[in-house]
């Protein structure tokens, strides 16, 4: 990937976009890793506009043109706007993953199904785990998210000096997402 900082829709909501694809185009599981697709994102957007899409940017490469074509053959796809950098492909949100899409923006990340956070772990394990230590620490850190994870509950304890009767339960071990950082806007990217 690019060297980035990589925002929440990427980490927690491109993997069921991806699952979809996947389905749909019939392709092999590690296509976009073995054809080096992944090494060209910027970054992913769950809103477009105000609207609910999902946006993927990615750097103008030699392999631009196979990208586009790809997610063209895509019922999700709604159109690529071309970017002094790259380009941003728009797409539907798939409705197989609409129970994701709503539980995510609202920071229930624990309260997303079980079939969804496999396929959350899965593409975290298939695509940031050969990034090394950080790579694994990071897989670590989502499947404790999504598990509400009792050592992230602490961490999350002494990053706010809360005692333990301070603490709720109730809450997720991670932020709700910043709106800013995961809208794309046309030519404000």
């Amino acid at each position: 990937m690019a060297d980035i900082t990589l925002n929440k829709s990427f980490l927690y909501f491109l993997p069921i976009v991806y699952r979809e694809l996947v389905n749909e185009l019939q392709m092999p599981y590690k296509y976009f890793a073995d054809k080096l697709l992944f090494t060209t994102i910027l970054n992913t957007y769950i809103y477009v506009n105000g609207k609910n899409f999902f946006c993927i940017r990615f750097e103008n490469t030699d392999l631009s043109d196979e990208i586009i074509e790809l997610f063209r053959k895509s019922a999700l796809f709604i159109k690529v706007e071309r970017e002094e950098s790259g380009y941003a492909i728009i797409m539907d949100i798939p409705v197989e993953g609409l129970d994701c899409y709503y539980k995510f923006i609202n920071g229930k990340y624990s309260k997303i199904l079980p079939i969804d956070k496999t396929e959350i772990i899965k593409f975290a394990d298939a695509f940031l785990s050969s990034q090394g230590t950080v790579g694994t620490k990071l897989v670590e850190s989502i499947q404790q998210v999504l598990d509400k994870s009792p050592k992230r509950a602490q961490m999350i304890k002494d990053m706010f000096g809360l005692r333990d009767h301070e603490y709720n339960n109730d809450w997720e071990v991670s932020s709700i997402i910043d709106v800013d950082k995961e809208t794309y806007n046309y030519g404000k990217v």
